[in-house]
């Protein structure tokens, strides 16, 4: 029973094909984590101006948000393959044109700013079709497997990613984090390149690219299954979640100790890894749907403990399961977003998908920051934690999710190599 409850592997062990673009998807994401770390500690360590490193976060979210729609009607009306490799070969270069501006210093915000830019735009196209592609590659039984072991990666990559980086910034300095990058995306270029082709429905091929985007949107709003998967992602990080305001939560209740903050912060990522490794249940589940709902319950009652706890150890362990059960959570979703949509639709849904994972907090926490600084910290984190459970309740009623088991109205392509 206690193995069951570790990540299922078994796409990697027994698909050649996956296991290659798994590997490479690892690399690229430990790259892209020792990347950004550098970028954000090079703009500061330019400006000295925290209003410059919240730029950074805007100028990397806003083509995100707005071009993802259109780079997932890309993914899905070209060779998707093609589209990764040409994403990949772009995603290499532009790291180099990193590494090149920090080994000639030539110390210009304006320049990192457009190169980040450009980075964004660029995965505003590949991230939506990187996740469409995983169905493709693996066989249904297998899907579940696959996306966990992707989750998995991904909670490693981000914690240590910024460790790697800080390392390896104050010893030989930010040109080298860029190297790394750019390197680990020609890597996982290998493991496009070895992908069996991904042609595009014919009916794609003639949509105009708009109506494209309508129809992936149009997809959405009718499915039940899909809103109730976005709105209980949604549930989490707009409605409930807390980590925007901790250096407010530890001024208020840990007298402002900068330690505090930094365990009370390193205890979300923490358990998120955890979480990813022990994440059996997504592979195993008949019912996600009842799973997700079951989960964001959970997590919104944790939150209002977190809210009124005033004990060092007891916050830390409680963002920790939190962190645990976010990427569970993030794990159904993604699962069931893949499961419930048609093959022809998985770039458009999957950008969709993005979006509301990358809007989501970004807006929760402007919420939390507003209300705590009208009502205080304590209103913010409770009044998160309640807004959760509201939420879960309401999503206990679309029987569509609850009742969910893996069906969808369209074709799904699968292959082994």
């Amino acid at each position: 029973m206690a193995l069951r409850a570790l990540v299922d592997l078994s796409a990697v062990k027994q698909n050649p094909a996956f296991r290659r673009f798994w590997v490479g998807s690892s690399l690229s994401q430990l790259g892209s984590q020792v990347g950004v770390f550098a970028v954000t500690l090079q703009v500061y360590s330019i400006s000295g101006s925290a209003i410059a490193l919240g730029a950074v976060g805007a100028v990397y979210v806003i083509p995100m948000l707005t071009l993802a729609l259109l780079g997932g009607a890309i993914g899905d009306s070209r060779d998707r393959k093609f589209v990764l490799l040409v994403t990949g070969i772009m995603s290499t270069a532009l790291s180099a044109l990193f590494w090149a501006q920090a080994h000639l210093d030539i110390s210009s915000i304006v320049l990192l700013f457009v190169l980040v830019f450009v980075q964004s735009s660029i995965g505003a196209i590949q991230v939506p079709v990187r996740r469409a592609v995983v169905p493709n590659v693996v066989n249904p039984d297998q899907l579940g497997s696959a996306i966990a072991s992707i989750n998995l990666s991904k909670y490693v990559a981000q914690a240590l990613g910024p460790l790697l980086a800080g390392v390896i910034i104050s010893t030989r300095g930010f040109a080298l984090c860029y190297l790394i990058d750019s390197v680990s995306f020609a890597i996982a270029l290998y493991s496009v390149v070895r992908l069996p082709s991904m042609p595009a429905a014919l009916g794609n091929k003639a949509t105009p690219m708009l109506s494209q985007v309508a129809e992936g949107v149009n997809f959405v709003i009718r499915s039940r299954v899909l809103r109730g998967t976005f709105f209980a992602d949604l549930s989490i990080t707009l409605l409930g979640m807390p980590l925007a305001i901790l250096p407010v939560v530890n001024d208020e209740f840990f007298e402002g100790a900068p330690e505090v903050l930094g365990i009370l912060t390193a205890a979300t990522a923490v358990g998120g890894t955890v979480g990813s490794a022990l994440s059996g249940s997504v592979s195993h589940s008949q019912r996600p749907g009842k799973h997700l709902v079951q989960l964001c319950l959970v997590w919104g009652i944790l939150t209002m403990v977190f809210g009124v706890s005033r004990s060092v150890y007891l916050s830390c362990a409680l963002l920790a399961i939190m962190g645990a059960l976010d990427a569970l959570a993030v794990s159904f979703c993604n699962l069931i977003t893949q499961m419930a949509t048609p093959d022809q639709l998985r770039g458009r849904v999957s950008a969709a998908e993005m979006i509301v994972n990358m809007g989501g907090p970004q807006v929760g926490g402007l919420r939390a920051g507003v209300v705590a600084a009208t009502f205080g910290p304590l209103i913010s984190v409770v009044a998160g934690g309640v807004c959760t459970v509201a939420a879960s309740v309401a999503l206990a009623s679309n029987k569509s999710l609850i009742c969910y088991t893996g069906s969808h109205d369209g074709t799904v392509t699968s292959g082994k190599s």
